[in-house]
């Protein structure tokens, strides 16, 4: 019997091969041990898909035409090209002699276990129908994440309106001081909780290791803000009071969410770390209960050599942005 999980997942061991190699400049999921894993992991993970369907189409050439239905609909949702995207970005993580030395090994192993195993046509009937829920996202949750962002690398927008999504809700979340409110994001972005007392939530992208990020944050209003007064704050040229510290606002204005009044403002700033400065740009969103304030920011981050590529990176998220704050729905 094919045994196609065991096979995708027991070669992350080839990777150490990778882990050995410095990491080149434009590798988009950052410099993560963890990130070149799941990379690994989904392209074994594709690569065992193929050759299975291929497996299939020798043993039951009846299935022919039901497989390249399930091939086009899974190329449909994650590009035709997913399998070499998959591989530019492992090239770019480890170089790409390593990478064809990790990649043959992984087509070698593959290959030789999945060509050479029987399969019942009831399961063979049954995992065409699984690459058909592939397509529609129902696949393992630790790759998906890595598909959706190759596929909509840059793209963030796109894959928001695609409708390939994750839901948070803050109901009964101790940070969120009792506010129960829902968002949606694109679902290649990872989401992690934070030390600070008042971010709900942080998502990052490219699996959780790009270089932009989302936050929630829930803070407790010191008295009720209306939209009139926000308005005047903006005519008045105040914007740069509420911007995050030490930065420079570029834009601004009044806006709404389920109501509620609010305001935006785009900001650039730099910091310091390592001997090292880096350049930020965001788009703060804030919002206004009768007792509650909650803040949505979209950043991106770069070495401060690249302000230029940042600033390029910024107008993806300005188109990002909205789509998450329109998402908010508050609840009951």
């Amino acid at each position: 019997m094919l045994k196609l999980r065991p096979c995708a997942t027991s070669l992350i061991s080839v990777s150490v091969l990778a882990l050995s190699s410095p990491a080149l400049a434009d590798f988009s999921f950052g410099r993560s041990e963890a990130a070149m894993r799941g990379l690994i992991r989904s392209y074994g993970y594709l690569l065992g898909q193929d050759y299975a369907l291929e497996r299939i189409a020798q043993l039951y050439p009846a299935l022919q035409a039901p497989i390249r239905d399930a091939q086009l609909n899974f190329a449909s949702a994650y590009g035709a090209t997913i399998m070499d995207q998959l591989s530019g970005e492992l090239t770019a993580g480890v170089g790409g002699d390593t990478f064809r030395q990790v990649a043959a090994k992984i087509k070698s192993s593959t290959h030789d276990q999945i060509m050479s195993a029987s399969m019942p046509y009831d399961e063979a009937v049954e995992f065409i129908a699984e690459v058909n829920n592939r397509a529609k996202g129902k696949l393992d949750g630790t790759i998906l994440p890595y598909l959706l962002a190759t596929t909509y690398k840059g793209q963030p927008a796109a894959e928001f309106s695609a409708d390939r999504l994750q839901r948070f809700n803050t109901q009964g979340h101790p940070k969120a001081l009792g506010l129960n409110l829902a968002v949606a994001l694109p679902a290649s972005w990872g989401a992690a909780e934070v030390e600070p007392a008042h971010i709900v939530q942080k998502w990052q992208s490219m699996a959780g290791y790009g270089q932009q990020m989302i936050t929630l944050e829930v803070h407790n209003a010191e008295a009720k803000v209306t939209q009139e007064e926000i308005k005047g704050m903006i005519d008045a040229g105040q914007l740069g009071t509420v911007a995050p510290s030490g930065s420079v606002v570029t834009a601004g204005g009044v806006q709404s969410v389920e109501s509620l009044p609010g305001y935006w403002l785009d900001y650039t700033t730099s910091t310091e770390r390592g001997g090292k400065t880096f350049y930020h740009a965001g788009r703060l969103n804030a919002f206004y209960t009768s007792d509650k304030a909650f803040l949505i920011s979209c950043m991106t981050t770069a070495d401060g050599s690249q302000k230029a590529q940042a600033q390029e990176d910024f107008k993806k998220i300005q188109a990002l942005c909205p789509l998450v704050v329109n998402s908010v729905a508050l609840k009951k």
